[in-house]
């Protein structure tokens, strides 16, 4: 082979390189393919992600709420112990008119993850970049998207409040109807939207300009303002429980141990680890100890918030929600991974809108620095953490397609497999039980509650069972009816003192979810009087 031709062949090869990157460029320039190709690939991981993803006690129990209630009045009835509004419930209660498989949740609540994903890449002003790490990071691919909760459609609300925002002053009462919605999502939501909500208020207070221009829409502004006050009024009354809630009751008191561990949730939500990830190298690495994390936590906080300082609005935004999630966290309820994810979702929505707005300059020479010193870092900040996010994201993802996240889809089908499912069964603990409940679509009889049922009723009623009580109930059940009963445990059960014939049958230990491993036993009915 010669030099020359040697020589034509690199010219080749860089003349089809040099083509196929402007093919990629012209490609990456348009706006609605890069759109396009993104939902469509979260679409394809986010389908295999749900066929893949066993369903536990949280998502089913919400679609067993709203399968079992024959009203919406009784839908509202039935959601008192819950300590969520009711948007979610409403929307698959109309769904299981039409079916009675919760696989059918999970295509709706993909929808509206799809949704969000596409308002976020359509309308966010973020690089391609920072988009394409966003989409694929561990809140809006795994835990907003492949687990069906009510927090999506927050999320999918929340989004679409920051992109009517850039036309804000011309649809007020579109953006108090987002509110509105966002309100009866979560407790979460309810607390981002009254943070909105006051934003505007205070945009409209402090901007003289602002009044001016809109002193001829007073009508406008007022509808506004009650279509807000309603959602907030609305969703505060959905979230009272009744008296005899079993869950936490409200109070005053100061630990400095519980406060380290608050201020530590900025850091858990920022750099998202999920317990079911959580080994011991990235323990001692990713997840330091409370003190520490604690430390971290206040200097993300630091960073973001110096992003915003010369932004007021967007700083009194997003300080105002980030405090008020961490006094929630403290008082109310601590939460989990799912619910210190909306600190992270409000710090891409204030990074989001401040791109509305210019930055002014601040009186404190040191704090203008500082500003100006985050701005430069901005980009790699974000870059940085959401790259994070992806890998989490995929790996989450990942260890949810080859390992069960609940023994109980698993534990459903081999009853179903050996003609089992129209039997008289028996659960303890209940919550575990109600996700075999959920996926064979049948109630069975709950120790706890004393009775029979398919969601769980969260009252202070419910109470434990020692092995005892447990096979006697059993023992009266299968002499009530005249037939066999299946024991549906969490645990091991001691049978030696059964009176009636017991046979463990079955276990399934592979779960993710802790509690959620299930042991089958067979006790036979016996005729006493025979």
């Amino acid at each position: 082979m010669t030099v020359l031709t040697i020589f034509d062949k690199e010219k080749e090869v860089r003349k089809i390189t040099d083509y196929a990157r402007k093919v990629l460029n012209a490609f990456l320039s348009n706006n609605s393919i890069f759109t396009g190709l993104l939902v469509l690939s979260f679409l394809c991981i986010g389908l295999l992600n749900i066929l893949t993803h066993e369903m536990w006690r949280d998502e089913l129990q919400a679609w067993l709420i709203a399968k079992d209630s024959v009203s919406i009045l009784n839908l509202f009835d039935n959601l008192k112990y819950e300590g969520h509004p009711a948007l979610w419930h409403i929307c698959l209660y109309f769904i299981s008119r039409f079916t009675a498989q919760p696989i059918v949740m999970q295509f709706f609540h993909l929808l509206l993850a799809a949704t969000t994903i596409y308002i976020f890449t359509r309308f966010s002003p973020f690089t391609k970049l920072q988009k394409t790490l966003f989409i694929f990071g561990y809140f809006p691919l795994y835990e907003y998207a492949a687990i069906s909760r009510n927090y999506a459609m927050g999320v999918l609300f929340i989004f679409c409040f920051c992109a009517v925002f850039r036309t804000r002053t011309k649809n007020y009462i579109v953006l108090s109807c987002i509110l509105f919605l966002l309100a009866q999502t979560s407790v979460y939501g309810l607390m981002i939207s009254i943070c909105f909500g006051c934003t505007l208020i205070m945009e409209y207070v402090f901007d003289r300009n602002l009044r001016k221009s809109l002193r001829a829409r007073r009508t406008e502004l007022i509808i506004s303002i009650a279509i807000f006050i309603l959602g907030i009024i609305g969703s505060v009354f959905q979230l009272m429980q009744p008296i005899d809630s079993g869950g936490r009751i409200w109070g005053i008191s100061i630990d400095p141990r519980r406060i380290s561990h608050v201020i530590a949730i900025p850091w858990k939500a920022y750099i998202p680890i999920p317990e079911f990830m959580n080994t011991e190298f990235i323990a001692s690495t990713i997840l330091p100890s409370r003190i520490p994390a604690a430390a971290l936590s206040i200097i993300l906080l630091c960073f973001s918030f110096l992003l915003f300082a010369r932004k007021h609005v967007v700083a009194f935004l997003y300080t105002s929600a980030t405090i008020g999630l961490l006094i929630f966290s403290y008082f109310i309820h601590f939460g989990e991974l799912r619910h210190h994810g909306h600190l992270f979702i409000l710090f891409i929505a204030c990074l989001w809108i401040s791109d509305y707005y210019t930055d002014i300059k601040l009186k404190s020479w040191l704090f203008n620095n500082l500003a100006g010193f985050c701005k430069k870092h901005k980009n790699r900040f974000i870059v940085g953490i959401l790259s994070i996010h992806l890998i989490f994201g995929l790996a989450a993802s990942g260890v949810d397609w080859f390992y069960p996240f609940s023994a109980g889809k698993e534990t459903a089908k081999f009853i179903k497999d050996k003609q089992m499912d129209n039997m008289l069964m028996l659960g303890d603990m209940d919550f575990p039980a109600s996700v075999v409940a959920g996926y064979l679509n049948r109630k069975i009889y709950y120790t706890q509650s004393n009775k029979f049922g398919s969601f769980i009723i969260w009252n202070n009623k419910r109470g434990d069972h020692s092995t005892h009580k447990i096979l006697k109930k059993a023992q009266e059940l299968t002499q009530q009816r005249k037939e066999d009963i299946l024991l549906i445990m969490n645990y091991e059960l001691d049978i030696s003192s059964a009176l009636n014939p017991i046979v463990k049958i079955k276990e399934f230990k592979k779960s993710i979810v802790p509690n959620e491993k299930y042991y089958l036993y067979l006790m036979s009915y016996d005729d006493m009087g025979k």
